[in-house]
């Protein structure tokens, strides 16, 4: 019984099969499966990045549409507070950008958007860090000014 063979050596004698050689077989295979990450996206997971480490250092997160705090829940999750607290704005985000979701629920949101954020901070961290550290004031120090702010009132 004749074994096949496996690894490179299929794709070099596969792509001469073709008429390629192995490099362009590889980059046509690369450029078939790039990532489709936008931008924005990368904006969105840096983002939620920035108010989890808020969070951490004690801050208060706020409502960007109606411009108030937002309270937590009794067991809520930290990235559930992160999406509830801007609901608004990522379901605005999945309306434009996503073709298939039904949008009926937050439950589908909260879904989306968590897994969008794990799927891109395994693939992406270091884009996502890069435009976390641009984003000012650091967490810690909104945090240290929000408590101020809130034991003067």
């Amino acid at each position: 019984m004749k074994q096949k063979n496996s690894g490179w050596n299929e794709v070099i004698n596969l792509a001469k099969s073709l008429g390629y050689t192995w490099q362009e077989a590889c980059k046509k295979l690369h450029n078939k499966n790039k990532p489709k990450t936008k931008f924005t996206q990368i904006m969105i997971c840096a983002k939620i990045m920035y108010e989890l480490e808020l969070i951490k250092a004690g801050g208060v997160l706020f409502n960007y549409y109606f411009e108030r705090p937002t309270k937590r829940e009794k067991n809520e999750g930290d990235i559930h507070y992160v999406i509830r607290s801007n609901m608004g704005f990522y379901r605005d985000y999945l309306k434009e950008n996503s073709k298939k979701a039904d949008l009926s629920s937050d439950s589908t949101i909260f879904i989306k958007i968590r897994e969008m954020y794990d799927k891109k901070i395994r693939r992406f961290k270091h884009e996502i860090v890069k435009q976390y550290e641009s984003i000012s004031p650091k967490p810690q120090e909104l945090a240290q000014l929000q408590k101020a702010n809130y034991s003067l009132n």
